[in-house]
């Protein structure tokens, strides 16, 4: 495992991180025996803590190194947002619509539905995905099943970063799952905050 680090404020992270000592899982974390880097090793889990910036780019080497593997590369995204420019060149970077499944998009535009409809993309919303949490989280896995996953989790779904989010607790059920996940490549966190350091940490720990 390695925590690959694409922006500063993920310091603050890092340094909560450094006083966890085990996630909710009972799984025992100590960064010293974790590599720390700017690098990825898709030899291992990476655990990147970037912004929404280098994400693209994390994403096509994530798309390149797999498919040049011969090996599906697949895409789960926990966040808010959605537009149709960023979901194509998220498509132009080598991962196939229907190995796409966005969890929590919202607010979206008469158009926004009809470009997902039309082009048979798999949402969901975070009121159906907490409808019953555990079932959910089997559906995401599921999707998932036999491919190589990036997870892109961004922090706007958490409550008390934004209004009508799910909760701290639930995200680190959803995390946790997601975790046990041997086909997980990449999780990758954006959206991280300078005073939200302590639970990123909680969070991004259960990924471990």
């Amino acid at each position: 495992m390695k925590i690959v680090k694409l922006d500063n404020v993920s310091d603050c992270v890092l340094l909560e991180l450094g006083k966890i000592r085990s996630n909710g899982r009972g799984k025992l974390i100590d960064l010293k025996l974790i590599e720390v880097s700017e690098a990825f090793d898709f030899g291992e889990r990476n655990i990147v803590l970037g912004n929404g910036k280098m994400f693209f780019e994390s994403l096509g080497k994530f798309a390149r190194y797999y498919s040049g593997a011969r090996k599906i590369p697949s895409l789960i995204i926990f966040s808010k947002k959605f537009d149709i420019g960023t979901f194509e060149k998220i498509m132009g970077l080598g991962v196939s619509k229907e190995n796409a499944l966005l969890v929590g998009a919202e607010n979206l535009s008469g158009e926004e539905i009809s470009f997902l409809a039309e082009n048979r993309i798999r949402r969901m919303s975070l009121n159906l995905f907490l409808e019953d949490i555990a079932d959910a989280c089997d559906i995401a896995m599921e999707f998932a099943s036999g491919k190589e996953l990036f997870l892109m989790f961004d922090f706007d779904v958490i409550e008390s970063f934004e209004a009508g989010g799910i909760s701290a607790l639930q995200a680190g059920y959803i995390l946790s799952r997601m975790g046990l996940m041997r086909n997980l490549s990449i999780a990758y966190f954006s959206g991280i905050y300078e005073n939200s350091g302590k639970i990123c940490a909680k969070l991004v720990s259960e990924i471990f």
